[in-house]
């Protein structure tokens, strides 16, 4: 080798190259990213292969029980009439397209949560807008003294409200009656308690209670809420109740 060679520092005798520490360290993490990746990759198929063969080993959906805590309390079931859920203006007669949803939605769902939350109790309130109720031209109006006995037969024609929490009162029967009509055979044998109940314009859907102020048209208002209970919790709170506590809020409270 010459000393020119020599002092360049460029070796020319391939048996004279020098190892380079930095060129073989990178070198080496390249090839450790792309090992790591191909693990990964591979890692990630087996994953996908494996969720894939339990997803077509899972039955429908249709199938899968939905597990509830039983102690959980059941949703509130609401049709009001911005939904589609109508009664007959002024009357509690119960239209075609609401019939229809009762027997293939609303009591498919209700079996299912009573089931989910073991009750046997279903209660039917009845709401009605603000505005004043003028009842149906022509009609006459009829006592609610006789509801009791029309309702075990199963006959509420005839029946006329005078006042919204009549009508409210009326709307839930109706649907109370019809939902006795379908009996146990209909879907609903694990209810054995149906009551039905009227606020009239005296509750809004959020809860609060309505001002008299309001008495625009509001279909979002004319509703019937379906609520679920157990009949062994109600027994317990009327026990708690036997002697009420009445407690009377001070003007300036």
């Amino acid at each position: 080798m010459t000393a020119h060679g020599r002092d360049s520092g460029v070796p020319t005798d391939p048996s004279e190259r020098r190892f380079d520490p930095a060129g073989h360290g990178r070198r080496a993490a390249q090839w450790t990213g792309e090992v790591f990746i191909i693990l990964m990759t591979v890692f990630f198929l087996v994953a996908v292969a494996a969720l894939m063969r339990e997803a077509r080993a899972r039955p429908p959906a249709a199938d899968i029980e939905l597990v509830r805590d039983p102690e959980e309390q059941p949703p509130l079931i609401i049709l009001d009439e911005a939904s589609g859920y109508s009664f007959a203006t002024g009357t509690h007669d119960l239209s075609p397209a609401f019939r229809r949803a009762l027997d293939e939605k609303i009591v498919p769902a209700i079996a299912h949560e009573a089931d989910a939350c073991r009750c046997d109790v279903l209660e039917v309130f009845g709401h009605t807008d603000g505005q004043p109720y003028r009842g149906v031209p022509g009609a006459r109006r009829g006592s609610l003294d006789t509801l009791p006995d029309r309702f075990a037969a199963g006959d509420l024609r005839g029946l006329t409200a005078g006042s919204n929490v009549e009508l409210g009162y009326l709307r839930a029967a109706a649907v109370a009656d019809y939902l006795a009509g379908l009996g146990a055979d209909g879907g609903l044998a694990r209810i054995r308690f149906l009551h039905f109940h009227s606020t009239g314009s005296m509750v809004l859907p959020s809860g609060k209670r309505a001002s008299g102020r309001d008495q625009l048209p509001d279909a979002a208002r004319r509703r019937i809420e379906l609520r679920l209970s157990r009949s062994t919790d109600q027994h317990v709170v009327e026990l708690r109740t036997n002697t009420p506590r009445v407690t009377r809020a001070r003007p300036d409270d």
